[in-house]
């Protein structure tokens, strides 16, 4: 049974290590946003962030299935319950993390064709350079 135990802190000891890297590069996603980034840094971005979430979400199902292991086992119930509430903690904090990052690409997507440089600074280049970003929000939430 202590193999259980053993097995389990180390899955839930690499989901915290893959899930401190996806927050990390979550951070440095939003900060590089506002820099240019070309099609090729944006496709590897998606690459390392789908690797990322398919190891954690490995790492979850493994730790779902010691859990059933250890519903079944005689590990003292408070040891059962505290694995099975660090996994459902795991998994709300992810799905946390998916969402927001989903949402800093799709906000990137969005603002990477619009031109913000200071080329012409002058008022009515600043209202229509804000009024295509609008539109092109207002044409996301439509669709």
């Amino acid at each position: 049974m202590n193999d259980l135990c053993r097995n389990a802190k180390l899955i839930e000891d690499e989901i915290d290590k893959k899930m401190l890297e996806l927050c990390k590069f979550s951070s440095g996603y939003s900060s590089n946003v506002a820099t240019k980034r070309s099609n090729e840094e944006l496709t590897n971005d998606r690459e390392i962030i789908s690797g990322i979430q398919k190891d954690i979400e490995t790492c979850h199902s493994h730790l779902q299935s010691i859990n059933e292991q250890m519903a079944t086992s005689t590990l003292p119930s408070h040891v059962k319950q505290r694995h099975g509430e660090i996994l459902q903690n795991f998994l709300l904090e992810y799905r946390r993390l998916r969402s927001s990052l989903q949402d800093k690409m799709e906000r990137n997507k969005l603002f990477s064709h619009v031109d913000y440089s200071s080329k012409n600074t002058n008022g009515s280049s600043l209202l229509n350079r804000q009024n295509e970003v609008l539109m092109k929000l207002f044409s996301f939430f439509i669709h």
